[in-house]
């Protein structure tokens, strides 16, 4: 051992046995070959004298630090996961340290950090310490150099962890976009589209993507030419705008795919690559063209011609059938006249029943007509973006849908559950407003934006104010559909550490990074259809296709590995996740629910439940919206309601009423999808069970009862309103002691109940 008390003059000894702990841990020599123990305790011996003087602070940092590796090394080779938790807030610990000693080298601690990465997986300790070694070292040497510890963190990750990667991607972006950091903001760019993607985050993707495109094009023109690893990102373009249903970017991303692979230098292998994946895109866009419907297909009677210039023969095929002119594709012999009419609807079926077509994200987007609908899918709720189709509002309506992506990219991460099946946002043109702004209905749960006429989101000096309005919409939608435990913190933290304003900024300027690639901001499918030649007619007799459900192949493999996630919900994709929702929560608050009344107008009706409220308004909301959504009677019995009986042992005529949404047995199975249910419960504190079981008693006999709202503020009698009922034949009556950990009553039983009978936490009863 050197005979020194200088932490530097120690590094070479600590180099060496960091190569000893790697061949023991790679099983290249065993621990007593390499001596291990005894070299790393005259090592730790003499690191932990030199760490105890604290008259020389830089000096004992160093010596922690390099402590602190040889702990995590041994942690790693005794694969004891509990201590290498317990070392990262302690490397945290030397971290903040080192903020008050400048002459502190983190060189070497910074990248043995980095190289930790591989062994210390998704624990939240490191993290943390991740996002202050990048604060560290952009303090130190700039923020780009920070970014850059962001983005190895998230090239070390796989896209299972995408939620991080976007967390770490979005941070990193905006730091790295100096020109002499462009290489790196592209790659960030790149891993963003994919991370973006694989959450079931199109729009936000898409934004990510044209992005990176302009980022190379960018780059291209200084250096005269666009290298070929733009092939695979305008390829990934392609393939979210079929995702999306968005034709005209799809039709300019195939075109420019061709493009580029006739001009750059690619070889013959990346060019049958390229045209194996072009194939696999017609397969595509033709199921998901024999799936348009009449309306959406009388918008590409003029398509054809295009769709055959662009090699999309299968496609160009698909959209003659589904037009109804199955003899025009004989007559060029695209169908073989031996193949009899039977057997051709066999085979355009089969194609239209794929599994990329079974589950269309939204209408089909021309950006042409009066208006149409963009739609996105996050924590499970339909929102849905309604505009006009000129440009202004065409790019307002991507942009306002992409930031809600972007703040909700990692709300799952943070515990939020939603409670809203549908929100939709409607976009109006306003020559009244200087400035973009909004209003939110949550009673509704519609949202309405007033945007100034002829402004575009991307309009360099208006950008700030354009951000501030979408950032404000995105979280209050965020407040108004979603439940977490404390809102406020919540949001603090998606503003701070999940870096959303910085994920926004990039959505917003998506009409500029089009403009550098496409030399347009948007694209029309006019633009297109205006150079054909023909013109197919949409035939009365055109043939019916009926999407077939086929047999898939289930992958047990992906379906073990979500289940070892650690999230709230087992899910790395939004679209995963289902929201069934009876309870519009803001209206429930406002009506003040304080208990259920039995009632009974004579034999030629049914009995009546009356679920009693406060507040009369609210209550007839809520009965309104059952009736318009469910009509007079609930024939699928959506309202699920629920009597539980036996939940107290020292009151047993106490009861409690559960009312939450109906999910089928298999829904869940079959969809793969994970579902939220917002549920509402009141206990009732009956001295006797004498009106519960005279109820139960008309019940049985009449198969039937009366749903209906009553107002009872401590008076004598509620107040009955009838004309509100909803008829519902199902109802679910059940002793508490009889509820299984798999029944849907099972939140009503409380978390101390549950806890004591199924030996967990219990069911989250989020809202």
């Amino acid at each position: 051992m050197i005979d020194t008390d200088h932490a530097i003059n120690l590094e070479f000894l600590c180099n060496l046995v960091q190569l000893l702990f790697n061949s023991v841990i790679h099983l290249h020599l065993t621990v007593d070959e390499a001596k291990l123990e005894e070299r790393v305790s005259r090592l730790t011996e003499r690191l932990k004298l030199i760490a105890e003087n604290k008259e020389r602070p830089n000096n004992a940092l160093e010596a922690q630090s390099s402590l602190l590796v040889v702990e995590v090394n041994q942690a790693t080779l005794n694969k004891d996961t509990q201590k290498l938790s317990s070392l990262w807030p302690q490397f945290s610990d030397v971290v903040k340290c080192a903020r008050g000693l400048g002459e502190f080298s983190a060189e070497r601690l910074t990248k043995m950090i980095e190289v930790f990465g591989i062994v210390a997986g998704k624990d939240s300790g490191y993290v943390q310490l991740v996002d202050e070694v990048a604060a560290f070292v952009s303090e130190r040497t700039g923020e780009a150099q920070g970014a850059l510890v962001l983005l190895k963190r998230a090239q070390q990750l796989d896209f299972e962890d995408n939620f991080e990667m976007i967390r770490l991607l979005g941070k990193a972006a905006r730091q790295l976009t100096k020109k002499e950091y462009a290489d790196s903001l592209i790659e960030a760019l790149q891993l963003l589209t994919f991370a973006y993607r694989s959450a079931g985050l199109l729009w936000a993707a898409r934004a990510t993507c044209i992005f990176a495109m302009a980022s190379m094009f960018i780059e291209a023109e200084e250096d005269s030419d666009l290298p070929v690893s733009i092939v695979p990102m305008v390829m990934t373009l392609a393939w979210i705008a079929v995702e999306l249903r968005h034709l005209p970017d799809a039709l300019e991303a195939v075109r420019l795919v061709r493009g580029c692979t006739a001009t750059l230098p690619l070889d013959d292998s990346s060019k049958e690559r390229v045209a194996k994946r072009l194939t696999e895109f017609d397969l595509i866009l033709a199921s998901q063209i024999l799936n348009f419907t009449a309306e959406e297909l009388q918008h590409v009677v003029r398509l054809p011609d295009v769709l055959r210039g662009l090699g999309l023969q299968q496609s160009r095929n698909s959209l003659i059938y589904a037009l109804g002119h199955e003899a025009e594709l004989r007559r060029e012999g695209s169908i073989p006249q031996e193949e009899t009419p039977e057997s051709v609807a066999e085979l355009f079926t089969l194609l239209a029943s794929q599994p990329a077509s079974s589950n269309l994200h939204g209408p089909v987007i021309f950006n042409e007509a009066d208006s149409q609908c963009l739609v996105s899918r996050v924590l499970g709720i339909r929102v849905a973006v309604f505009h006009p189709c000129s440009d202004a509002l065409v790019l307002a309506a991507e942009a306002v849908i992409g930031s809600v992506e972007a703040f909700f990219a990692t709300a799952i991460e943070s515990g939020a559950a939603a409670h809203t099946e549908n929100f939709t946002i409607s976009l109006q043109d306003s020559s009244e407003v200087l400035a973009p702004d909004f209003t939110i209905n949550t009673d509704e749960m519609t949202a309405i934006v007033r945007w100034p006429t002829g402004l575009l989101p991307a309009t360099f000096a208006r950008q700030a104010e354009v951000q501030k309005m979408l950032i404000g919409l995105a979280a209050e939608i965020f407040a108004a559909t979603c439940y977490v435990e404390d809102m406020r913190k919540t949001l603090e933290h998606l503003f701070g550490n999940e870096a959303v304003l910085d994920r926004i900024s990039m959505v917003v300027v998506v009409g500029n990074s089009r403009q550098r690639v496409y030399k347009e901001g948007l694209s029309k499918l006019s633009d297109w259809t205006q150079m054909a030649i023909s013109e197919f007619t949409l035939e009365p007799s055109r043939p019916v296709i009926t999407h077939r459900l086929l047999d898939t192949f289930e992958d047990q493999e992906s379906r073990s590995t979500v289940g070892k996630r650690s999230a709230p919900f087992p899910t790395s994709d939004h679209r995963d996740l289902g929201v069934r929702s009876v309870i519009d929560v803001h209206l429930w608050s406002q009506a003040g629910w304080s208990g259920t009344a039995f009632t009974h107008w004579g034999p030629s009706y049914p009995p009546g439940v009356a679920l009693m409220f406060k507040h009369e308004d609210a209550a007839r909301k809520i009965f309104a919206r059952w009736r318009e959504r469910l009509g007079t009677v609930d024939k699928q019995d959506e309202i699920y309601m629920a009597i539980l009986r036996g939940v107290s042992v020292d009151h047993p005529a106490h009861y409690r009423v559960l009312i939450t949404s109906r999910l089928s047995n298999d829904e869940g199975e079959t969809s793969g999808k994970t579902f939220m249910m917002a549920s509402r419960m009141q206990t009732m504190h009956a001295e006797t069970d004498v009106n519960l079981s005279r109820f139960l008693d008309i019940y049985r006999q009449s198969r039937a009862y009366l749903l209906l709202p009553a107002i009872f503020n401590g008076g004598a009698e509620p107040k009955f309103i009838p004309e509100l009922a909803i008829l519902k034949r199902e109802l679910s009556v059940k002793n508490a002691i009889d509820v299984t950990e798999h029944d849907v009553e099972v939140m009503a039983l409380g978390a101390e109940e549950y806890r004591r009978r199924f030996g967990t936490s219990g069911p989250s009863n989020r809202s």
